[in-house]
């Protein structure tokens, strides 16, 4: 299919043919140029009246045809979902269109050559477009026995109740009536991880469910504070001189709190790095500038980074 147009053309959605088992029809084209497949078998239709049509029954009964196929039948499939995609979310580009019909067809957004990214799914990819921003609003890090509140936002047109759950549902204290039902606000005991779950029904589409993971810190924790101290190293073996940089992260004394550390940047010369329990330390030369984040981290939760400047001394 990479050389047939139009399926070739950029702007394009190329859509192939699948019988009843999702199976490639014989007849439809595949490869590179594929975007999706939809049913192209057996498909049931209207037809012209009388003995202009296929089916030449008499009255109402052949007015249908039961045997309509290829890829003539699948394309029709896809072009509606499009148009009941911009029926939801008039905004939408073409190419926004089409990878939601992509996104949310059968193979998971993985593509192959005989039916590229999958059985369209017509109801997923409506529902995906009507949500598109649509999110469980709040804090996805917390320490425990701190107040959170949990909203929808938007909350979408139509919508006037959502209904909360929290697992697990052990050690938690809530009033899911905030705000008319539609926000959540909740106190976590004790540490660990926490799936929200905000369902509603949305009028024309049905009901949506929106997740949301929290990770929840025994303990709160906030941005470590950097300091570094510097030594020169003993003996001066080198020519030009190295220092040992050494960088402590300041603010947390508590169990099972570790230390990520990111070099975003640096200038000059390291000539190697070790790392402690609550420090990172680095060899450096002259004239050598270092930008190091640090963040703490409780079993899944984590604080912000914090950062700080390294730079060689003054000699």
């Amino acid at each position: 299919m990479d050389s047939s147009d139009p399926a070739n053309i950029n702007k394009v959605i190329a859509v192939g043919a699948v019988g009843m088992f999702g199976i490639r029809w014989e007849k439809s084209n595949y490869g590179t140029g594929l975007d999706v497949v939809a049913p192209g078998t057996n498909i049931y239709t209207t037809d012209r009246q009388g003995s202009d049509g296929y089916n030449n029954a008499s009255g109402i009964n052949g007015d249908y045809y039961s045997n309509f196929g290829g890829t003539s039948a699948a394309a029709p499939h896809v072009a509606g979902i499009a148009a009941l995609i911009l029926s939801v979310n008039p905004d939408l580009h073409g190419y926004q269109v089409g990878d939601y019909i992509n996104n949310t067809a059968s193979n998971n957004r993985v593509w192959n050559s005989q039916t590229g990214y999958g059985l369209v799914n017509a109801g997923t990819a409506v529902l995906s477009a009507f949500l598109n921003g649509v999110t469980i609003s709040g804090e996805s890090n917390m320490a425990q026995g701190f107040e959170e509140i949990y909203s929808v936002t938007p909350l979408p047109a139509g919508v006037s109740t959502v209904n909360w759950t929290v697992i697990p549902p052990y050690g938690i204290s809530y009033n899911p009536n905030t705000g008319g039902s539609r926000s959540l606000t909740i106190s976590f005991m004790p540490g660990g991880q926490y799936i929200l779950e905000a369902r509603f029904t949305v009028p024309g589409i049905g009901t949506v469910t929106l997740t949301k993971i929290v990770n929840v810190a025994r303990y709160y924790m906030s941005t470590p504070t950097l300091a570094v101290n510097y030594e020169r190293v003993p003996g001066h073996p080198y020519d030009p001189p190295r220092w040992k940089a050494r960088v402590y992260a300041l603010g947390h004394e508590f169990p099972d709190v570790t230390y990520d550390w990111h070099v975003s940047a640096y200038r000059g010369n390291i000539y190697g790095d070790e790392e402690g329990p609550d420090w990172k330390e680095f060899e450096i030369g002259p004239d050598t500038t270092i930008i190091l984040y640090c963040r703490a981290r409780q079993g899944l939760a984590t604080t912000d980074y914090g950062g700080i400047n390294v730079k060689t001394p003054n000699t």
